[in-house]
């Protein structure tokens, strides 16, 4: 539990698309029972926490319809949802798209502050860290209701991907092992 409690309080600013030296590597407490079956996207391999189901096809093409429609300031695909229907907690796995103009540092910087902008009431910390060499920017978003966390990495392939992990507040508790178990589990898989 170590890793994902450390991540909402380190602070760290900028990232590049190399491991800069100041990124230090993270590691993770994972617990194989509290993981699902291994899901391989994007040269990702990752695992949803254990009773999270993923959602069908259709009814990811939806919401990736419904986030175009909305006008989201992020050019988001969702690729993988996993929904636990006794929590309400959620993981979306999406690419992403920031302007290529910027490097990955800006990109990072660029991100943080459209989700200020988005979550203006929120407690909004970053941090940055090597999961097996892949390097992570966390973003984690506080309010009453809901705790997120946000994963933003580049795939092997230079995809940007996002990882979201939403857990409604009272649920939070309960399941911050398993999304520590479910980051833990992120590596490449070439």
């Amino acid at each position: 539990m170590a890793g994902v409690l450390l991540l909402g309080v380190v602070l760290l600013a900028g990232c590049g698309a190399e491991p800069r030296s100041d990124v230090q590597p993270m590691q993770f407490d994972v617990d194989p029972s509290r993981l699902g079956a291994a899901v391989e996207a994007h040269g990702i391999r990752f695992q949803a926490p254990v009773g999270w189901e993923p959602l069908a096809a259709s009814a990811i093409d939806s919401i990736g319809r419904a986030v175009a429609l909305a006008g989201d300031v992020f050019d988001l695909r969702p690729r993988y949802v996993f929904l636990d229907p006794s929590t309400g907690s959620l993981l979306s796995v999406a690419t992403i798209r920031l302007p290529d103009s910027l490097t990955f540092d800006e990109q990072i910087a660029h991100y943080g502050a459209l989700l200020a902008d988005q979550f203006p009431s929120d407690t909004l910390r970053q941090g940055q860290y090597l999961k097996d060499g892949i390097h992570i920017a966390q973003f984690l978003v506080q309010s009453s209701g809901r705790v997120t966390f946000k994963l933003l990495f580049e795939s092997p392939f230079g995809t940007l991907l996002q990882f979201d992990y939403l857990v409604p507040a009272a649920q939070y508790p309960g399941q911050i092992k398993a999304i520590e178990s479910s980051i833990g589990s992120i590596q490449r898989h070439e």
